[in-house]
């Protein structure tokens, strides 16, 4: 077997050079691209400043016993120290098997999984049906794929005010129902159509 060398290295001809390591890596990224890390850097800099440093002091709060009472605070001339202490994770075993973690927290979680799942399964279920049903050769078929863009569209706060007063007593819907003389829901004040309602204009 006859294996080629390059006499100029030393090196077997084809043989790959040892990678190197991370450390050396990172050096040569910054002697090959230091001119857009020097771009990057103040744009990195100032969201570090105005994102990650909140962040992360927040997380500290977490940690204590801090409220709106025992922080650092100026009132007038008066300068109050702050007085809480660390307390390390108890803040947050309360929230998850406190005597009232159920209403604080697991109440609002189980809700938040509910809603992400209905609204994926109606936004997927309806899209792809509608998506199906325009794929086929229809009579105005171009208007009805303007009218479904029409969501989109519309600024989100002009539909949720639009959807306020549809929904409000006295709304459109509501009339409509009465003049089917079906019952009229609260949907604004009554806990189970206030969901049913996010649902709804989630979906729309």
């Amino acid at each position: 077997m006859t294996v080629a060398i390059d006499r100029a290295t030393g090196k077997r001809r084809g043989e790959r050079e040892p990678r190197p390591g991370p450390v050396q890596r990172l050096r040569n990224g910054l002697n090959k691209h230091w001119y857009a890390y020097a771009m990057v850097a103040p744009v990195a800099i100032v969201l570090g400043v105005l994102v990650l440093y909140p962040l992360g002091y927040g997380l500290y709060l977490t940690l204590t016993d801090a409220t709106s009472l025992n922080t650092a605070r100026t009132i007038g001339v008066n300068e109050i120290d702050a007085t809480y202490k660390f307390i390390g994770l108890d803040n947050y075993a309360d929230i998850l098997w406190g005597p009232t973690s159920y209403d604080r927290f697991w109440s609002h979680f189980l809700w938040t999984i509910f809603w992400t799942a209905a609204c994926v399964t109606l936004h997927y279920g309806i899209g792809l049906g509608l998506a199906l049903l325009l794929n086929q050769k229809l009579r105005g078929r171009t208007l009805y794929r303007m009218i479904l863009v029409l969501p989109w569209a519309v600024p989100t706060f002009v539909t949720v005010f639009g959807w306020r007063f549809m929904l409000a007593d006295g709304g459109i819907i509501n009339s409509f129902l009465e003049f089917l003389h079906l019952p009229t829901p609260s949907w604004l004040e009554d806990t189970f159509w206030q969901r049913f309602s996010a649902i709804m204009v989630n979906t729309w």
